[in-house]
């Protein structure tokens, strides 16, 4: 999902699909700055149904052109990870660079959310569980490229980072 509206129209076929094939799925939310967190958590736990055996909820949250004011910014973001957290009891993936957020959540959060990085450059200087290292990796199975992202960690491991 996207904002408090936006829905990916073949999330459902995707999510089928790997299921078919044994793949631990799951479901994340891009966040936009012209709704309320907690909308947009709603909007996404409405969406994204998720149930036992799936990756926790991921919040992608990234830099724009015109950013918000810092406090606005931590301010919804808080919302959207505490109505995940009053939801499912969980706390949601946070998906973003290092540098966003040592700016908007680092103070916050302290540690409460497992971090899921992205920085193409080198490895990323932050505690992270999940790194995407490109968003243009080829690979046979797909046409185009796709996002290539390592887990630091084993299969048991990653049943840490799975709703119960």
């Amino acid at each position: 999902t996207e904002g408090s509206t936006h829905s990916d129209t073949r999330y459902k076929q995707y999510k089928k699909e790997s299921e078919k094939l044994e793949i631990i799925t799951g479901a994340y939310h891009f966040f936009s700055y012209s709704s309320s967190g907690s909308k947009q958590a709603k909007h996404f736990l409405s969406t994204a149904k998720l149930q036992e055996g799936n990756l926790l909820p991921v919040l992608d949250c990234e830099f724009t052109r015109n950013m918000p004011q810092k406090e606005n910014v931590t301010r919804e973001l808080l919302r959207f990870i505490e109505t995940i957290e009053t939801e499912l009891g969980v706390s949601p993936i946070i998906y973003c660079e290092c540098s966003y957020y040592n700016k908007y959540l680092e103070t916050e959060l302290n540690g409460r959310c497992p971090l899921w990085i992205s920085n193409f450059y080198r490895e990323p200087k932050c505690n992270y569980m999940f790194w995407q290292k490109t968003d243009g990796f080829r690979h046979p199975a797909f046409r185009g490229t796709v996002d290539y992202n390592e887990f630091v960690g084993n299969a048991s491991a990653l049943n840490r980072y799975v709703l119960k």
